[in-house]
């Protein structure tokens, strides 16, 4: 599944689980789409969503989706070429 389906089904809370690497995945494709002036917005509203349709609201944290929207962003600056999450690790 590529980083933009991802992210279209965890929009759309098509997902059985949402995992650490699908959340750096889902940030990377919200950086793209939606710039950093927005992905913080966009990852709050997503996470808090998916997560109470889940039935487990309490998952979502502001302080650790800053931080981890921060350090994909910092990845994404480095690595400029790369098309999606997992080709800034090739």
């Amino acid at each position: 599944m590529t980083d933009h389906e991802l992210l279209r089904r965890f929009e759309a809370v098509d997902l059985a689980e949402f995992r650490h690497l699908d959340h750096v995945r889902v940030a990377w494709a919200v950086l793209e789409r939606d710039g950093e002036a927005g992905a913080l917005e966009t990852m709050i509203h997503g996470i808090t969503r998916f997560a109470t349709a889940k039935g487990a609201p309490e998952k979502f944290h502001y302080t650790l989706t800053r931080a981890w929207l921060a350090l994909v962003a910092d990845a994404r600056a480095r690595v400029p070429h790369a098309a999606d999450a997992a080709a800034a690790h090739r």
